[in-house]
């Protein structure tokens, strides 16, 4: 019975034969990530393989001057800092693992890291007016959606779990945190009941989940045709929950901000009060 080949011989096997998708595949098995981080890490190396078989690059022998190639290009073709960071990551995983298993004896990437991309930086939001938009341009469900994360601030994970039991007509409980609900999503909270049959007088009070969201994907899904529908940029449910933060430290103070957002600490703060000065300095 012959011998059962070594992992390092099965993966000098797949190089030698260009079987990139192979080799990838047998090397992501081996990382101790979720499957979705092992997703995101593959789509990064399969992006690199298309890339080298495009440009005649060379996987093994790799110099400084491709790895640099690679980055151009990167920022040529993203704009967010973030995701080319992450390019570049993925690729000085994909080299270390070569490495360990004797494969190749270079990392073109280990000092290659991308560009600055401060905290402020990598945290978007919209604009008053494009909430405003957003709201003239759906209903009255989406409306009180949108409101307890531009006003509220609340997190998507607080959304999808969020109970009538959980807001009154002065606050709403939301993970061992009190928040002051503005008046308008007040208003728009005490329409929302009405309309679906909630009569105080007559002691008929609305129980369970306010949304019928599974996950986080039907939640982005949702802001996401809102902002089709609303010809507004989409940047995610997050951005709302940092323009709220704006607005809170705006007209409230850090302190009531810390304390309504769930933030850890002052320093946790850092990036909203640099948003808010970013904000100020381009209303200028």
């Amino acid at each position: 019975m012959p011998p059962i080949p070594s992992s390092t011989t099965h993966l000098q096997l797949l190089l030698n034969q260009e079987n990139y998708p192979a080799l990838l595949d047998q090397l992501a098995s081996s990382l101790p990530v979720s499957t979705v981080s092992k997703r995101n890490i593959l789509s990064g190396w399969r992006l690199y393989i298309n890339w080298l078989e495009q440009e005649g690059g060379t996987l093994l022998h790799a110099d400084s001057a491709q790895a640099q190639a690679y980055a151009a290009w990167l920022q040529h073709t993203y704009a967010a800092p973030a995701t080319i960071n992450n390019r570049l990551a993925q690729n000085r995983k994909l080299y270390r693992l070569l490495q360990q298993e004797g494969l190749s004896t270079v990392n073109p990437f280990e000092d290659l890291h991308g560009i600055i991309n401060p905290a402020h930086e990598r945290r978007p939001y919209y604009l008053p007016e494009e909430i405003q938009r957003l709201l003239a341009q759906t209903d009255l469900e989406n409306q009180l959606l949108l409101l307890l994360g531009a006003h509220a601030g609340l997190t998507g994970p607080e959304i999808i779990r969020l109970q009538y039991e959980d807001c009154d007509d002065q606050s709403i409980q939301v993970s061992q945190r009190t928040i002051e609900p503005s008046g308008q999503l007040k208003e728009t909270l005490e329409k929302w009941r009405h309309e679906q049959g909630e009569r105080p007088l007559l002691t008929l009070k609305l129980e369970g989940k306010i949304f019928n969201f599974k996950d986080d994907q039907e939640l982005r899904s949702r802001i996401w045709k809102l902002c089709q529908q609303a010809n507004v940029e989409y940047r995610g449910w997050y951005a709302l929950r940092n323009a709220a933060g704006i607005e809170m430290l705006s007209q409230k103070g850090a302190r009531s901000t810390e304390r309504q957002l769930g933030l850890g600490g002052r320093a946790a703060l850092h990036p909203t009060t640099r948003l808010v000065r970013k904000r100020r300095s381009e209303e200028k």
